[in-house]
């Protein structure tokens, strides 16, 4: 009976994430209309400051959330889907530096630094706290993970607590840089870890580094995702494309709800293969 609840929470945490980023795309698409449909914002993440704030802040540390708590496929996708758990909240607390005159009812700058600096702060508590327990757990049970487990835990769990402490101090030396500048990276190492989350799949699927990796599906996603990255890059230096960052965070974000809908149906809906676990 017990392994049944964790597996149906398992299932249900899969399922609150692609639902949870409909609810953001109805948001967004809502306030498109709102104000002039030909007048387009830049970014998903632009509409910060638009009446979407609520929704799009609670969506992305909602998503976070769901990140973290979900185990993923294999020790390599779990590591990568926390780190991108970790880096979410970040982009939905620090926003882009400067609003758009395209929004239905604008919300101004007004504030930041104190809105950053309190958020930040909280942030920041609470992921040392979360990189203190998961440190104790891993070193509770190091002895009985394998060689691949051991590498990759270790891997992430470096990688978090070296960022957590550059963010600790960059956030206490100059928080005017961290309101200006922190969105871009964080954004960017989210989706990094996205879609490298996808090729760890792929190559899982196929259990060894050969030409018929290329021809998985997964592998087939990770590759679209690139593409799409290529595609706005080009866009952007090739054309002057004002709305590439919008295309591209569109795209990613689609090819993740597929791919994220794909494994959950792969595997069972969580009820045959495996129970929930930390991420």
């Amino acid at each position: 009976m017990a392994d049944e609840f964790g597996n149906r929470t398992w299932l249900y945490l899969r399922i609150a994430m692609v639902l949870l980023v409909l609810g953001l795309g109805a948001s967004l698409g809502y306030e498109h209309r709102a104000h002039d449909p030909g007048c387009l914002l830049g970014s998903i993440s632009a509409f910060y400051y638009t009446p979407v704030r609520a929704v799009f802040v609670a969506t992305l540390v909602a998503v976070a959330v769901c990140l973290i708590c979900v185990r993923g496929s294999t020790p390599e996708e779990d590591v990568l889907l926390t780190l991108a758990g970790g880096f979410a909240p970040v982009v939905a607390f620090v926003p882009t530096p400067k609003p758009n005159s395209c929004a239905s009812i604008l919300v101004t700058n007004q504030g930041a630094n104190a809105d950053v600096a309190n958020n930040l702060l909280a942030l920041l508590v609470v992921t040392g706290l979360v990189l203190a327990i998961a440190s104790w757990i891993v070193w509770r049970g190091f002895a009985a993970m394998n060689v691949r487990a051991r590498l990759s835990t270790g891997i992430g769990l470096g990688i978090g607590w070296i960022a957590w402490v550059l963010a600790t101090i960059f956030d206490g030396l100059n928080r005017d840089d961290v309101v200006s500048s922190a969105h871009y990276p964080a954004a960017i190492a989210m989706f990094v870890c996205i879609i490298l989350a996808a090729v760890a799949n792929a190559f899982d699927r196929k259990r060894k580094w050969t030409w018929a990796v290329l021809g998985d599906r997964y592998m087939l996603l990770a590759m679209a995702m690139i593409l799409v990255v290529i595609g706005g890059v080009i866009g952007h230096f090739g054309f002057d494309w004002k709305h590439w960052v919008l295309f591209t965070e569109i795209g990613l974000i689609s090819s993740f709800a597929v791919l994220w809908t794909m494994q959950t149906r792969e595997l069972g809906g969580g009820l045959r293969k495996r129970g929930p676990a930390g991420g």
